[in-house]
């Protein structure tokens, strides 16, 4: 079994119910194991589009599925609630789940890049993530990272507690 981090966000329809929904949905995923989840947060869009605050948590798992195995079932989740393709970068969502580490593994693929990009300057990541654990290992410089230091660099971006 691995340890995995994922984020989940929804700033369309009643976010606070489909994150809800989805943490049930992965709650039920074979082979895997809800450890512990983040509170909620409110938190500002992070892009030009004009758009609706995000709602914000993370998860803890542990799970025997395989990184592309997860993020398939993910992206299941994702689509029975609404989640539509899009090539516009940071949009409006009904739901966003990220896989931010999935155990030590550094992984680089066309779908799928694991530990997920930006997530060290993102408060909306760091904050939830901060809930669950106080370091994550780095698989690209392959160190522990206390988790603390990075939030108080990204305290100019807005985040509450709901």
């Amino acid at each position: 079994m691995r340890t995995v981090f994922l984020s989940l966000g929804s700033n369309l329809g009643d976010s606070k119910a489909l994150i809800a929904s989805a943490i049930k949905h992965i709650r039920q995923m074979a082979d895997t194991l809800c450890i512990q989840t983040a509170p909620l947060y409110i938190t500002a869009p992070i892009s030009a589009i004009s758009q609706n605050d995000f709602l914000n948590t993370a998860l803890e798992l542990s799970t025997s599925l395989s990184p592309q195995r997860l993020l398939k079932k993910l992206q299941t989740i994702e689509k029975y609630h609404g989640r539509l393709p899009c090539k516009q970068k940071n949009a409006p969502r009904y739901l966003d789940i990220d896989i931010l580490f999935y155990g030590k593994k550094f992984i680089c693929e066309r779908n799928l890049y694991i530990p997920h990009p930006r997530w060290s300057q993102r408060l909306f990541v760091l904050k939830p993530l901060s809930d669950l654990t106080d370091t994550v290992y780095d698989p690209i410089s392959g160190i522990e990272i206390p988790i603390q230091p990075l939030v108080e660099q990204c305290m100019h971006q807005r985040v509450t507690l709901l």
